[in-house]
Parts: structure tokens; sequence; C-alpha cells
């Protein structure tokens, strides 16, 4: 089932936590609303779910408008952040909830319940109580409880950020592998970048009630909207320049940054105060001077942290920019060691250039 926003705008007293929201979701995508707290994105799920009504736009499922159709009868299925489990019943009873409460009869009940308690591992365990179990697994009867019911649409509202870090990689796995199987269109509410790039069809970024980009997460990474987005999403260095001049034959501009001048090709004509935002694990680093980099700057080693497969390092470059960088441990011989004297290749091709403000991209960034 397809899911239209048409201007959807929600106010508190004066301030508007939504803020004229119109996208698409296709139907079977698992899409996906990420931003910090306080960003919009569980009030616009609320609004979806039938909780909230919004002060001004149209909701749309399919072609059929929302605006004024009460929760029970807009056929979603929730997952929430606190599991909303009754620990008085059996999981089998918690999976039977809203079946029973749609007058099912009690064969397609018990064949339905246990069909969804397959798909969650979870069918050897109908007759425990939740509260003798762990939150996992809790979190599974709470997934079987939301598709028993076969809805067109899964709204999941923070669902794992009550596990310990090894389970969430578990969890948004098997919520990625259930979803398709299904092929349930699924709005999904995080505030965890990693999370969302692993499980989402598409993303939503948000930031102050506001949709700042939509599209594919390996869109969002490598190509943010705005400084926003970059500075969300993952680690990005962002470096105060000034774009020169600009050439619009060629396209070409001089941008300078600090007293190291860079050539990058922009999109259209543009002088003036600029950021370049570029990822650590973009910026390569060597112990011996490279005639061959384009661009390159010196910089000294000012913290160097081992994280397994991995080495973290933060660089002062000769301009006086900090700059974090990653690196492998399967590419490097050596580590780099503190205060050691190096060699920058900022890998220009693969940085994204924002006007002064952070807006606007003004250049071509490679994926």
């Amino acid at each position: 089932m397809k899911v239209r926003f048409d201007q959807i705008t929600k106010y508190f007293g004066q301030a508007a936590a939504v803020s004229g929201a119109e996208f698409t979701i296709d139907d079977g995508e698992f899409f996906t609303l990420l931003g910090p707290s306080g960003c919009g994105k569980t009030t616009l799920l609320r609004i979806i779910a039938g909780f909230y009504q919004q002060d001004q736009g149209d909701l749309y499922f399919g072609s059929k408008l929302m605006n004024i159709v009460p929760t029970h009868q807009r056929n979603i299925g929730m997952v929430f952040q606190n599991y909303a489990i009754f620990p008085h019943m059996s999981v089998f009873d918690n999976v039977a909830y809203g079946l029973k409460a749609r007058n099912i009869n009690k064969t397609q009940i018990a064949k339905r319940v246990m069909e969804a308690l397959e798909m969650v591992e979870l069918q050897h365990l109908r007759d425990r109580s939740p509260s003798d179990m762990s939150g996992g697994q809790q979190q599974r009867i709470a997934l079987a409880r939301a598709v028993v019911i076969e809805p067109e649409l899964l709204l999941m509202d923070e669902p794992l950020s009550n596990l310990d870090a090894k389970l969430r990689i578990k969890m948004r796995a098997d919520i990625r592998a259930l979803q398709k199987k299904l092929n349930i269109t699924t709005i999904y509410v995080t505030h965890d970048q990693e999370e969302a790039l692993a499980v989402s069809d598409r993303i939503a970024v948000m930031s102050r009630g506001v949709i700042q980009q939509i599209g594919s997460p390996r869109d969002i990474y490598l190509k943010p909207a705005n400084q926003t987005v970059a500075s969300f999403i993952g680690t990005s260095n962002l470096l105060e320049g000034i774009v020169k001049e600009h050439d619009p034959s060629t396209g070409l501009a001089v941008v300078q940054l600090g007293n190291q001048l860079l050539h990058m090709k922009l999109v259209r004509a543009y002088v003036g105060k600029a950021l370049l935002s570029i990822r650590p694990e973009r910026i390569r680093l060597f112990d011996n001077m490279r005639s061959d980099l384009a661009h390159k700057l010196i910089g000294i080693v000012r913290q160097s942290t081992f994280l397994g497969g991995k080495m973290h390092y933060v660089v002062e470059s000769e301009q006086g920019h900090l700059l974090e960088v990653e690196q492998q441990m399967s590419v490097l011989i050596e580590p780099f060691e503190e205060n050691q004297r190096l060699v920058v290749d900022l890998q220009l091709e693969h940085a994204v250039l924002f006007d002064g403000k952070g807006e606007e991209v003004l250049n071509f960034a490679a994926p």
C-alpha cells in the first residue's frame, strides 16, 4: 500500500513539530524516518497511525483520504519502543490479542498465531510468560503481534532502542528479512544512523520538523543534500574555504582551503564562502612525499586509536584543520604513530562542496 503526504503540518502550541511534509512511500517499501530527538519523526508516525490529527495537509493510504479515519479502521500494525506487551498473558495470548478483538474464529487464530511465532522463531515458547523472557524475545513477541493481523502497513517506533548493541544488529537483520518476506509497506522511526542505513530502502532525514533529504542509504551517505544531513549521517569533516574564481566555460573553480588552492568542477557559477565535506574513510594517508597527488596536504597525527579492524586518526593539517581519518587495518603495513608527519590525500572526487550556509551542493561528487 502506498502512503502519500500532501503538505502535512502539525503544531504544538506555536511550534511546528512537522512542517510541510510532502512525499510518497511506495507499496512494499521499507521507509525510515531518521533524525535526532525532537525532529518530528515520531509525530509524523503518530499522524499516520491516527493518534494525532494534522493541522494542515492531507494523508492518503493509496487513493483513500485518511484524515479523519480512526486508528482502529486504518489496518496498521505497530511495534512500540517499550514493546507494550501484556505481562499477565502468555506469548500465545499476546500475539492472539488483535485477532480476538477482530472476532476471528479460534481455529484461524491458532493457525495464524503459530505462523507468526514461527516467523520470529518463538513457536516453542508459546506458553511462556513474557516477563520471564529477554528483551530480544519480548521484541519478537511485539513484532509477531503486529504482523499476525495481516496489516497493510507496519509502523515501528524506535523498536530496538532498549536492546544491547549486539542484539540490535541481529534484530534489525531479522526485521528486514521478515519485511521482505511479507512484502509489507513499513515505516520505521529511529535516531540511529547505522540502523537506518542497514534496514532501509529509502530514508527521510528530518531536522526541526522539516524533511531535509529523501533518498537511498547510499545517496544519503555519499551525496548529502546539505550540511545538516552530512553532519548527522555518520561522521564528516567540514572544512571552511572560499571559492575564489569560477570558469563558466569549463565549470572549474579554484577553492582556497587555508593557504592551499584546490580545483573542483561546480554545478553552477559560484564565488564566495564554502564548506568542504569529506568522510573519514575517503581520506588517504601516506608516510612519504607523493608527487602524483593533485590535492595533498601535509599533516601531523595528533591522535591514533586502534578499533579492531580499523585505525582512527585525528590529523592536524598545516592549515590548522583537524581531520578525522579512518583506515582499514588490511591496507596498512604499520599503523601511524602519534606526532608522525605525513601526507594527506583528500580525494576531492569524493568530497562534497556546500555553499557558505551549508544549504546547497555546489559540485559533482563521485559515488
